[in-house]
């Protein structure tokens, strides 16, 4: 890079750079943390759908919430499996 290409860049911005090398970072990036650790190494989950709300609204409003937190509650065991298996495919779980 030429004097006037770093002038016109500025030092601080270049400075900036370093540790990037062909559009990307140079060296480890940061990695999501082990959540075997968390759970205690037993490689168990435990999850609890406990939702609190205050609702106020009319009669139509609160029969609409209500079918959408029954339908929240049968999806989540299922989102909460596959959020599990992708952990343990990426070695996360």
């Amino acid at each position: 890079m030429d004097a006037a290409a770093t002038k016109r860049i500025g030092v601080d911005n270049l400075r900036k750079l370093q540790g990037y090398a062909s559009g990307g970072l140079v060296g480890s990036a940061p990695r999501m943390p082990n959540l075997q650790s968390i759970a205690g190494g037993n490689g168990g989950v435990n999850v609890t759908y406990a939702p609190q709300n205050n609702f106020q609204g009319t009669s139509e409003e609160l029969a609409q919430f209500r079918r959408e937190q029954l339908k929240d509650k049968q999806e989540f065991s299922a989102r909460v499996v596959d959020t599990v298996r992708r952990a343990q495919k990426t070695r996360n779980l």
